[in-house]
């Protein structure tokens, strides 16, 4: 990460919570609230996965929170594949010309970038109450 980025609000709970910036590797796509004025929210549920497997044969997680993308100025977006449950592979922050840019790597459900002029970070620790267990089945071993 870059030092722009670094200096985005909220950026800082994030690297505490999970000791560096998360990959969002296996994260699910919870909530996107999108205003054509005014704030816009990403909501991504994500975890670091440990090299330790449990007893059924899962990887064991840890430090679940769900990550609060705060938007303004939306300037583009492109969005593929809504579905009832959407796990990225992946998430790269960019800054470029003073614009933020969140490309969200497709594995399942939701997938594509949104471009934006302002740019907030929340974080809410523990596992969302609507978690679907499926996001479990991929960390299978």
């Amino acid at each position: 990460m870059n030092e722009e980025l670094q200096a985005i609000a909220g950026y800082s709970d994030i690297v505490q919570h999970f000791d560096k910036w998360p990959s969002f590797h296996d994260a699910e796509i919870t909530r996107l609230d999108l205003n054509r004025s005014g704030l816009s929210v990403l909501s991504i549920y994500v975890f670091n996965m440990l090299n330790e497997i449990d007893d059924r044969g899962y990887y064991k997680l840890a430090n679940h929170a769900v990550v609060h993308f705060r938007m303004e100025g939306i300037e583009s977006l492109e969005l593929h594949d809504f579905s009832g449950q959407n796990v990225i592979f992946g998430l790269e922050l960019v800054q470029e010309n003073g614009l933020y840019k969140i490309d969200l790597d497709p594995c399942f459900g939701l997938s594509g970038s949104l471009t934006c002029r302002r740019l907030s970070l929340a974080l809410e620790a523990g596992i969302p109450k609507d978690k679907i267990n499926l996001v479990e089945s991929s960390t299978k071993i």
